[in-house]
Order: structure tokens, then sequence, then C-alpha cells
């Protein structure tokens, strides 16, 4: 073997494990979720056995800056907790399931009601991570 050939191999190995670890890094940012059969029965496109990409960043602890008291939990297992208020200010407990499809939750509740939420990463180097819709602003707390 001359010295071209052994260059050539370590630039080769080289470029191997440099992608490697850009496949590794990327699938450390998402999680594979087993979609629950109440959720299935609430989205009829979505057979039984699917599997989506849920970015990792969506589980855990939203706030809304200055009303901590307006939260939501995102749980692995598709499910959430939601301290929200009504109309007149009063405390509301919300749960049920979750669904996230192209940068969108959509809350199913146990009032059989729907909440549309839209998730997104900060611009221009923010690192934190938002979720907004017409009445609600919230901010990722546990990153």
């Amino acid at each position: 073997m001359n010295i071209f050939q052994s260059n050539k191999l370590l630039k080769n190995s080289i470029w191997l494990f440099c992608f490697c670890a850009f496949i590794a890094c990327s699938e450390k940012n998402t999680t594979d979720v087993k979609i629950h059969s109440d959720t299935i029965n609430q989205m009829d496109t979505l057979k039984k056995t699917d599997v989506v990409k849920i970015p990792i960043e969506v589980f855990g602890k939203w706030f809304t800056p200055h009303a901590a008291m307006l939260n939501i939990v995102f749980k692995k297992d598709m499910t959430f907790v939601f301290n929200n208020s009504d109309d007149k200010g009063n405390d509301k407990l919300e749960l049920g399931t979750f669904t996230f499809t192209n940068n969108e939750i959509v809350l199913y509740k146990t009032d059989k009601t729907t909440e549309k939420f839209t998730f997104q990463k900060g611009l221009d180097g923010d690192p934190n991570y938002y979720l907004q819709n017409e009445a609600n602003y919230m901010v990722k707390s546990d990153q």
C-alpha cells in the first residue's frame, strides 16, 4: 500500500465517521412514540402500528411568561396535564391526549374539545422553544 492509498483510506474513514456521528446526533433530537389506541380513535388517519417522530423538546414542562400558573406538561405516553383558566379567570385543570404533526400540537381534551398549538424554536440564536395559539403563548421551561 503506497502513501496515496493510505491517505485515501484515512480520508474515507474520517468521512464515514463524520457521517455516522451526524446521523447519531440527528436521531437524539427525536423520540419514537407509539400511538395509543385512544389517540387513534381521535385521529382516523393513523394506524395502530404508526410510530411518529416527535422532537424531544416537545416533552416536558411549558409555562406562560409572567403567568406561570398557566402551564402544560406533555408526557411521553402522549398525554398532557394543562393548568389553564376559563373565560372568567378561574383555574381549570384539563387532561387528555395529544398528537404532533408538522410542528402542530393538537390537544384532545377529556371534555371532547380540541386545542391547537404551533411548536417552534426561537429565531436568530434564541435557544428557547415556544408554543403558541390565539389564546396562549408558552415557553419550554426544562431544556
